[in-house]
């Protein structure tokens, strides 16, 4: 699941799952934070799920 995510956006996915804000994100990463929001957008389609609650739930379950 997690494998289908670019660099980019396991970064971003990593980062925010951590807590940290779009802003801070951004921030970490060098970019805007509407790219932030594009990455996160498309983690969440890729891996099936609806916020960062669920994100940080899934980046967390033990791999099978």
């Amino acid at each position: 699941m997690k494998d289908e995510l670019t660099p980019r956006e396991h970064e971003a996915a990593r980062i925010a799952a951590a807590g940290h804000s779009n802003r801070e994100v951004a921030a970490e990463m060098g970019v805007k934070e509407s790219t932030v929001k594009q990455y996160l957008n498309r983690v969440y389609d890729k891996i099936g799920v609806l916020d960062r609650g669920q994100l940080i739930y899934v980046l967390k379950e033990p791999r099978q």
